[in-house]
């Protein structure tokens, strides 16, 4: 019997963060003990709610074991407190997931008459439901009606993925990666508001230049921050292009589309494509200021070879006819006279706003980095802050 931490009023885990999962009758259940471990490594404590149905697929003493706390069940609700009104009252986030088709309909229309949909129900924090059904079902006029409903209430709807089901068959219906559900609850804990369709471009990762059929002239860049910036635009409701010349941990279905580039020549084209579509241009790439000319077989280590460098097009300059009302957030990385740097290029390239960092923020959790803005000649210092807090403060400046 796992033991329950009883120090906290009504039996609620000691945490600042608190996590109510509820957890319905998907075969996508049997993920929520992972899911739940995946919460607790961020220092959140987690209780689970299940359905029966839920208990066909997942066992209470997984859940209970990963959570460290007992799961509310049919069986159990009822133990001389309200549970659907006690526990969410501690909760930061109710997340229902997997969410099935039955469920939704549920929590769309006021039924309340198990412990999820009554948690649900009672809960006035931020909620999220994670689909997961047949194509079918999801695709059924019915479903996307109560889906809408919630929507238009406030609710929050991570996913389906397109992917493998059930019976063998592919379609839309998976329920999306659990760490595309963590990105997003840790977004929302951080304060991350909703972007209301805005139509975002962003490019991710270091350009790659070929010196020969095997050599690349390229940068450190990992493309962390620009992909945290696009996966959670993408899940707060922005309408987001990526271009990107390395690949993504997690499938996020909310993207509109992903392009994979290499070269500057390639991102330049890319650019020149979609930025008639765009209202907002976030050029969180590494660009390289050099190419070389490439050579057709693999150069011989035998003597002496020098490379001669090629400047680069400005890739932001060379988006100025263009720009019209759309705003464009640059980055900038230097080591020495960073400030000084960035405000001359912010002037430069007709930036409303740069991100100012130095060459350690590369690959990091944690970072610090300058914000400044041609507009009000502002600047926003962010110490040691994680990917979320930096994402937030970006995402809040578009207009």
């Amino acid at each position: 019997m796992v033991e329950y931490n009883e120090n906290c009023s009504d039996g609620v885990l000691c945490n600042s963060t608190h996590i109510l999962l509820g957890i319905s009758g998907s075969i996508a259940a049997y993920k929520t003990p992972e899911l739940v471990r995946l919460f607790k490594q961020k220092g959140w404590s987690v209780r689970t709610i299940a359905t029966d149905s839920a208990l066909r697929f997942v066992s209470p003493l997984s859940l209970e074991t990963v959570s460290e706390a007992p799961v509310l069940m049919p069986s159990t609700y009822f133990s001389g407190t309200i549970p659907h009104l006690t526990q969410d009252r501690h909760a930061s986030v109710f997340v229902l997931a997997p969410a099935t088709a039955n469920i939704i309909a549920k929590c769309a229309h006021g039924i309340a008459d198990d412990p999820v949909s009554s948690s649900f129900l009672a809960f006035t924090g931020v909620k999220v439901i994670v689909p997961a059904m047949h194509t079918e079902m999801w695709v059924n006029p019915i479903t996307q009606a109560n889906v809408a409903r919630l929507r238009e209430l406030g609710v929050m709807v991570f996913g389906p993925a397109s992917g493998e089901l059930s019976c063998g068959d592919r379609g839309v219906g998976r329920m999306i990666d659990l760490a595309l559900i963590v990105h997003g609850v840790e977004a929302i804990i951080s304060g991350q508001t909703r972007l209301a369709s805005k139509r975002v471009l962003i490019t991710v990762g270091g350009t790659r230049e070929s010196i020969d059929n095997m050599r690349v002239l390229t940068n450190l860049s990992t493309g962390k921050l620009g992909w945290y910036l696009a996966h959670t635009a993408a899940l707060f409701g922005a309408k987001v292009g990526v271009i990107s010349t390395v690949p993504t941990s997690m499938d996020n279905p909310h993207l509109e589309f992903v392009d994979r580039v290499n070269s500057v020549s390639e991102m330049q084209a890319a650019l020149h494509h979609h930025i008639l579509n765009t209202d907002t241009l976030i050029m969180a790439a590494a660009v390289s200021d050099f190419t070389v000319v490439r050579q057709d077989s693999k150069i011989k280590r035998e003597g002496d070879t020098a490379l001669k460098l090629i400047k680069t097009p400005d890739l932001l300059k060379s988006l100025e006819p263009v720009k019209g009302h759309r705003q464009f957030i640059g980055f900038c990385l230097e080591d020495e006279e960073l400030l000084v740097s960035a405000k001359r290029k912010l002037q430069a390239k007709n930036l409303d706003y740069i991100v100012a960092n130095s060459s350690q923020a590369v690959g990091a959790d944690t970072r610090s980095v300058y914000i400044l803005s041609r507009i009000t000649d502002d600047v926003v210092s962010l110490e040691d802050a994680g990917l979320s807090d930096i994402t937030k403060t970006l995402l809040a400046l578009i207009f």
